[in-house]
């Protein structure tokens, strides 16, 4: 059996590709909102900044000190929730530790036809009902998809494992694959016998952050 590597930055480019001209005609702006000076944040962002440029969307990187107060978060969230010109925004995670625990209240204050992060509960609530609804799903969930979509991987009827269950990737993850008639299996900390649940898999996906 041939091996197939499945290149993540070949399926990237050629999805850049398919956006650019729909990108010309929407004009759509993006906005970034990062909270401190978290390394891995400013890396994930500099990439998507690069991604928007690539395909010539406008966009703006709104870079707040580590003491915002969750007051003056919420004032910048309805500000874009308001302002006409902003398409879609989010708040890029993980946040300072004073404003973590206020996540849930973050992420329900992005209006659900902005969230372009998709971890809204409207937006994950349509992702429920069929593929037809997966408007503005969550980014990782979506790539790995599109990912398995550009290199032909047929998911109807295969047992497909995830490994993680978080409510940003691992959750609506199988979701969309039991959206695409795929028999799901989702495995997490407390499962037993990981290795044998791996093992009947047609198609494995780690989704828990380490090897």
């Amino acid at each position: 059996m041939t091996t197939l590597i499945l290149d993540g930055k070949e399926a990237s480019a050629a999805l850049l590709e398919f956006l650019k001209p729909m990108v010309e005609t929407l004009d759509p702006n993006l906005v970034v909102i990062q909270v401190g000076d978290d390394p891995a944040s400013a890396s994930y962002i500099k990439q998507k900044m690069k991604s928007c440029d690539a395909v010539g969307m406008r966009h703006e990187h709104r870079h707040l000190s580590e003491s915002t107060t969750i007051e003056d978060l919420m004032t910048e969230i309805e500000s874009l929730n308001s302002d006409t010109d902003v398409t879609g925004f989010f708040v890029q995670l993980p946040l300072p530790a004073h404003l973590a625990e206020h996540e849930p209240k973050i992420i329900k204050a992005i209006d659900p036809m902005k969230d372009i992060d998709g971890f809204g509960a409207y937006n994950l609530g349509k992702v429920f009902l069929s593929k037809d609804f997966e408007h503005l799903p969550p980014a990782t969930p979506s790539g790995i998809i599109r990912l398995l979509e550009h290199f032909d991987i047929d998911i109807e009827g295969k047992h497909a494992v995830v490994v993680g269950r978080s409510n940003t990737v691992g959750k609506p993850l199988a979701i969309m694959l039991l959206n695409r008639n795929a028999t799901v299996t989702i495995c997490h900390s407390k499962t037993k016998d990981l290795a044998e649940q791996i093992g009947q898999a047609d198609i494995v996906i780690a989704a828990v952050g380490k090897p």
